[in-house]
């Protein structure tokens, strides 16, 4: 495959085969932080009652815990007060 991937690694698997297509530094130790913020909101919408209504809904987070978030050196997404 000839592609421009800016990720600094990659794997492209067919799921019928189980065969490895294209990958990219397939052996580097990564850390999955960006992955656990895409699975958390996987199963957050997966619980919810109905999706489709209820991520129009909006949510307040306090700066107590934002603090905390950022205390604990939580990867900060940058919630702003009062947006």
């Amino acid at each position: 495959l000839d592609l421009e991937l800016y990720s600094e690694s990659a794997i492209l698997i067919d799921l019928e085969t189980n065969t490895v297509i294209a990958e990219k530094n397939p052996d580097a130790k990564i850390y999955p932080a960006s992955m656990t913020k895409v699975m958390t909101l996987l199963v957050a919408v997966e619980q919810m009652q109905n999706p489709e209504e209820n991520l129009k809904d909006k949510v307040t987070i306090t700066q107590e815990i934002c603090d905390e978030s950022y205390r604990s050196g939580s990867s900060f997404v940058g919630y702003g007060v009062d947006d």
